[in-house]
C-alpha cells in the first residue's frame, strides 16, 4: 500500500508538472511584420531564447515557434522582448531568440547559455559579442605552500574599451563597469544620448528589474496538532524445520504507543514564477514531542524536503505536497530509536490575504518505514500524521 501511494504521488506530480504553463499576455511578430495578440509561456531566459510557446487564447492549444519561424515576440507587461537572430558562439552559427535590451544608435541584445553573452550591434548591423568566463581557483606556486587565488575573467573590460573607443567617458570608466545587464544597458544608453544627433531617445525594452533571475523565497510559520505514533518491535525466537534441520529464526511482535502533541514549525518555499506559478521546492522544519508517562520523553526534530503544487486561479487555492522526511528523536534513556527516514504527503489550501501573504491549512500523512541498520532498534518505526495552520508572509 505504501509503495502504491508513493507511485501514485510521483505519477500525479509528474503529470501536473508536464501540463503546467505560465502564460502571460503578449504578441508575436510574424516574418511579414504582422502582430498577433495572445498569450505566451513566460519561462526562464534559456527557455525563452530557445522557443516561443504561443496561445491565441488561454483555452486553446499551444503552438511552438522556433527562431526563424517568426521575427520575434514580446510580453506586454513583463518588459521582455525577443527577436530572431543568427549568431556565432565558439565559431558555431545558430539561430536563437535574442533578448532585445536597448534599441538606439547601438543596439544591445542578451543571450544566456552556459555563460552570459552581450551582443552590441552598430548602425551597419555588425555585431560584437562580449562574454565572461566563470571564476576559477588557481594555485599561486609562489610560496610552495599550496596557496590559491581566485581568478576573475576581466577581458570584457578591454572589449568595452575597444568597442567604445570613440567615446572617452566610457573608456575611462570601463574598469568600474560590472558584467551585468544593468551596467551594459547603462553604457549603451549613455553612448546613444551623447552620439545621437537627431535628439531621438533610445528605447529600453528591459523590465525595471534587470539581472533578476526570477527566484523568490516565501517564508511561513505554523502550529498544529500531531499524533505521534511510536511502534516498538519486540524480538522473539521461534524454531522452524528447513529440509529436516531445526533452525532458529528471530521474528518481531509490534505494538504502538501514541500521544497527541503540539507541533511548531517553519517553511521556506523556493519559487521561480518564470518557470511556474504553481510549483515550488519546499524546506520544512518542525519541533514536536514523543511522551509516555514514566517511560520516555523525547523531543522530535523533523526535517522535510519536497515539492508543493498550488492551483493559483482562485483566492482559496488547493495545494498538494510530497517529499522526503527525516526525524531525530532526542531522548536520554535510549529507549527510542533516534534516526528515522521516511516520506510525507499533504493536502490543503491557501487563503490569499494579499498578493504575497496567505493563511494555510494542511492535512499531512507522514510515515517512516525505512530501517536504520546502524541502530539496534532499526525495526522500530514512527508515524507522524498531523494537521497544521500557518501564515505565509
Amino acid at each position: 500500500m505504501k509503495k502504491q501511494l508513493l507511485l501514485f504521488a510521483a505519477l500525479f506530480l509528474s503529470a501536473m508538472l508536464y501540463a503546467q504553463g505560465n502564460y502571460k499576455s503578449g504578441y508575436i511578430i510574424t516574418n511579414q511584420n504582422d502582430t498577433v495578440i495572445g498569450w505566451i509561456n513566460f519561462r526562464t531566459d534559456k527557455q525563452n531564447q530557445r522557443q516561443c510557446e504561443f496561445k491565441s487564447d488561454l483555452g486553446s492549444a499551444a503552438k511552438t515557434y522556433l527562431p526563424g519561424d517568426i521575427a520575434g515576440y514580446r510580453f506586454t507587461n513583463e518588459g521582455k522582448y525577443y527577436v530572431s537572430r543568427e549568431i556565432q558562439i565558439n565559431e558555431t552559427p545558430q539561430k536563437v531568440f535574442l533578448e532585445f535590451l536597448v534599441k538606439g544608435i547601438m543596439n544591445l541584445y542578451y543571450y544566456e547559455d552556459e555563460i552570459s553573452y552581450y551582443f552590441f550591434e552598430n548602425e551597419e548591423g555588425k555585431m560584437e559579442v562580449i562574454s565572461q568566463q566563470p571564476e576559477r581557483i588557481e594555485e599561486t606556486g609562489i610560496r610552495g605552500d599550496g596557496s590559491k587565488v581566485v581568478r576573475k575573467d576581466m577581458r570584457y573590460v578591454g572589449q568595452v574599451r575597444y568597442l567604445f573607443r570613440g567615446y572617452q567617458p566610457i573608456v575611462k570608466k570601463a574598469e568600474r563597469i560590472n558584467f551585468n545587464q544593468k551596467s551594459m544597458m547603462s553604457i549603451v544608453e549613455e553612448y546613444h544620448n551623447e552620439v545621437c544627433t537627431t535628439g531621438e531617445s533610445c528605447i529600453i525594452f528591459q523590465n525595471p528589474r534587470p539581472d533578476d533571475n526570477g527566484l523568490k523565497l516565501k517564508f511561513s510559520a505554523y502550529t498544529g496538532l500531531q499524533l505521534s505514533n511510536y511502534t516498538f518491535a519486540v524480538p522473539y525466537t521461534v524454531y522452524e524445520n528447513h529440509n529436516g534441520k531445526r533452525k532458529t529464526v528471530v521474528k518481531h511482535r509490534y505494538y504502538t504507543e501514541s500521544n497527541v502533541s503540539p507541533i511548531l514549525g517553519a517553511q521556506v518555499n523556493f519559487i521561480n514564477p518564470r518557470w511556474s506559478q504553481s510549483w515550488s521546492a519546499q524546506l520544512d522544519v518542525s519541533l514536536s514531542r514523543f511522551i509516555k508517562e514514566s517511560s520516555y520523553d523525547a523531543m522530535a526534530y523533523s526535517f522535510r524536503l519536497g515539492v508543493k503544487y498550488t492551483y493559483p486561479k482562485y483566492r482559496i487555492s488547493p495545494t498538494v505536497e510530497a517529499g522526503a522526511a527525516f526525524t531525530y528523536l532526542n531522548e536520554d534513556r535510549d529507549i527510542l530509536r533516534q534516526k528515522h527516514y521516511g516520506y510525507y504527503l499533504a493536502l490543503g489550501a491557501d487563503y490569499k490575504i494579499k498578493t504575497s501573504q496567505a493563511i494555510f491549512i494542511r492535512l499531512v500523512y507522514e510515515d517512516y518505514p525505512f530501517a536504520d541498520q546502524m541502530q539496534q532498534l532499526d525495526h522500530d518505526k514512527i508515524r507522524l500524521p498531523h494537521i497544521k495552520l500557518g501564515y505565509t508572509f
